[in-house]
């Protein structure tokens, strides 16, 4: 059975906490992007939702680079919608309504599965940082 010094096992400890604190900055990350896709997700639900949205009137639209153009939204049209990959197809808007409240149920989905990856790799982390302390003050 190979043994580690005390510095060997002190180098360990220190490699485990820091990949630790890599895969918790990782799953913050990315929980802020999936987050920030669900709330655009359901801005555009609302949007398609909204009784008075036919009634409303001249809009405006961004166009990016904080440009707007007023416009006049038809719900009733068909809309054309991303499907990835520089690929978009025409549907209707109660198509888009279910396809959207599909896409959020599975973000949040996503979400709860990388909240609860955090919380082991956290409660791992603290384990390892007390471990640490409680090495450094056997040796003092």
């Amino acid at each position: 059975m190979i043994r580690l010094t005390e510095n060997e096992q002190e180098i360990t400890l220190s490699q485990e906490i820091q990949y630790l604190q890599n895969i918790i900055e990782s799953t913050d990350r990315q929980i802020s992007v999936l987050s920030k896709g669900a709330e655009d997700y359901l801005r555009a639900l609302s949007v398609l939702e909204e009784s008075a949205i036919e009634s409303s009137g001249d809009v405006r639209i961004s166009i990016g680079g904080g440009v707007f153009v007023k416009a006049r939204i038809e719900s009733s049209k068909p809309l054309i919608i991303p499907i990835g990959s520089g690929i978009f197809i025409e549907e209707s808007p109660d198509q888009t309504k279910e396809r959207l409240k599909k896409l959020i149920s599975d973000i949040n989905a996503t979400l709860e599965n990388m909240n609860a990856q955090r919380k082991v790799a956290a409660s791992q982390y603290e384990q390892l940082i007390s471990m640490m302390r409680e090495n450094a003050g056997k040796k003092e």
